[in-house]
């Protein structure tokens, strides 16, 4: 399969991660326990979401719309995938080294669910760190 359409299928992998993260708010019960926050932190939390769904929507728009341009391994394109990746690569961190979500995983839907958000996770640090790096397939 050729790069553009890995980085392409990518797009719709961050859409996917845009929606897990908007089921997670429900199924942790999230707008209740925000509820009880001192109004500054409700408005923390809610910047912290905006920031992080705006970027998955724009790494989304970026890989769909631009993927033979971040294919094209030019330093622009090396420097954005550099980015993606740290910024995928930090979140997988996040996930082993701070969250405990075992609570959460209540039934064999959502342990898949986080499972498969993992690997997701997972593929684009390599992905876009591969691209960033240089390596180019066909």
């Amino acid at each position: 399969m050729k790069l553009v359409y890995w980085i392409q299928l990518s797009g719709l992998a961050h859409v996917g991660l845009l929606t897990a993260g908007g089921m997670m708010m429900w199924v942790t019960g999230f707008e209740a326990s925000r509820a009880t926050l001192r109004p500054f932190h409700r408005q923390l939390f809610a910047v912290y979401a905006g920031f992080v769904g705006g970027m998955l929507a724009a790494f989304a728009l970026v890989c769909l719309f631009m993927a033979p341009e971040l294919a094209d391994g030019s330093r622009m394109s090396r420097a954005v995938c550099g980015a993606i990746a740290v910024f995928h690569g930090a979140r997988l961190g996040v996930q082993f080294l701070v969250f405990d979500v075992r609570e959460f995983l209540t039934n064999g839907w959502l342990r898949l669910g986080y499972h498969l958000t993992t690997l997701t996770f997972t593929a684009l640090t390599l992905l876009f760190a591969g691209l960033a790096v240089g390596t180019r397939g066909s």
